[in-house]
């Protein structure tokens, strides 16, 4: 198995994105803070559709 992760630690919250090449599904996000925590694993075809809809709504926002 190889992993590569990458971690964004603000406040009290910490966003990690994991990218596990042995698994059916190897992407996963994870979002964790001090009230609730969540994990999906993302299939790679959805992932460049997430990707656009992320960079819309973060170019909406800012």
């Amino acid at each position: 198995m190889i992993e590569t992760r990458q971690v964004h630690n603000r406040e009290d919250v910490t966003i990690e994105v994991v990218h596990d090449n042995s698994a059916l599904n190897p992407i996963y996000l994870r979002i964790h803070s001090k009230k609730e925590s969540f994990e999906v694993n993302i299939d790679r075809q959805d992932f460049p559709f997430l990707m656009h809809m992320l960079n819309v709504t973060y170019a909406d926002t800012h």
